[in-house]
């Protein structure tokens, strides 16, 4: 009897040695695992970090390039001014009606008109000049956007008639103004228009007065959004 409880301790204390080495084991395979997760946290605050300096240098770009978009802005705003005031030098207003939105123009002819061409629907769209002085034929660009479904154009006998003045009508949509109609008349009573499908709610006729005809300028945007006279200054001999 004594002697197999002697082989029963002895068996037990095998099991509990074996017990304990398995226990040390998971401890050790546990504070391996611990350090692993804070290796892991440690990488986790460290790509936080980049992270935060990488938002921080995106956000210092996108300011640079942001102040780089508004001077190259106004760096093209500045070139058209002086584009016009190339294109206007020795030029006044007789006169503009429309409204103030949209990029300026101008179109400085080359003699009498002798062609004007519309596109246009619920408002004037676009606009295209033609001028004549011996043998020479200036075109304009097609000032204006590409909408409109109706073409009109009007020749002109430039040998006797000129362009007196303008008659237009406009009226405001969507926050911008819009020219509806657009009418001509010539020194010898001719009529051409007015062009358009209705009248806006607001008319001016701009007469052709101080100085020779020498173009047209006005604003742009969607629509032809203004439309005025240039002239040459008469000088006193």
């Amino acid at each position: 009897m004594e002697e197999e409880l002697k082989t029963t301790n002895k068996e037990l204390k095998e099991r509990e040695d074996v017990f304990q080495t398995k226990m040390k084991e998971v401890e050790a395979q546990i504070k391996e695992l611990k350090e692993r997760v804070k290796v892991i946290e440690e990488m986790e605050e460290e790509l936080k970090t980049k992270n935060k300096e990488l938002k921080e240098r995106e956000d210092v770009v996108q300011t640079k390039m942001e102040k780089a978009e508004a001077q190259n802005k106004e760096l093209r705003e500045r070139i058209k001014v002086m584009e016009v005031t190339q294109v206007n030098v020795g030029c006044i207003s007789s006169g503009i009606g429309g409204g103030k939105e949209g990029a300026y123009w101008a179109y400085k002819a080359d003699g009498p008109i002798m062609l004007i061409s519309f596109q246009y629907a619920n408002a004037i769209d676009s606009i295209i000049f033609q001028s004549k002085i011996g043998g020479k034929v200036g075109r304009s660009v097609k000032i204006g956007g590409s909408g409109g479904h109706t073409l009109k154009t009007f020749s002109i006998d430039s040998s006797v008639e000129q362009i007196s003045s303008i008659n237009l009508t406009y009226e405001e949509y969507c926050g911008e103004v819009r020219i509806v109609s657009l009418g001509f008349e010539t020194n010898v009573g001719n009529k051409y228009g007015p062009v358009g499908l209705r009248m806006g709610t607001s008319s001016v006729s701009i007469p052709i007065e101080g100085g020779d005809f020498a173009g047209f300028h006005g604003r742009v945007g969607t629509f032809l959004t203004a439309i005025g006279v240039l002239v040459a200054p008469k000088h006193p001999k």
